[in-house]
């Protein structure tokens, strides 16, 4: 059961539901912190790639010689 928690603006008498409000606010937290973490994993791996392409490269002019 939800229960709808809803205030009165006390300049132009609209009724807010405070409960959506907070939804709102905290999907948009979980959004950045999401795309944060998202963009920080994705840095560490292009990290990764871009040693392991280095290391074949490496390896490869080794194996020529």
């Amino acid at each position: 059961m939800e229960r709808e928690t809803k205030i009165e603006c006390p300049n132009c008498g609209t009724e807010i539901n405070v409960n959506e409000i907070l939804y709102h606010q905290l999907e948009d937290d979980f959004k950045k912190r999401y795309t944060a973490q998202l963009a920080e994993e994705k840095k560490k791996y292009d990290a990764e790639l871009d040693l392991l392409n280095a290391q074949k490269e490496e390896f490869e002019k080794k194996k020529q010689k």
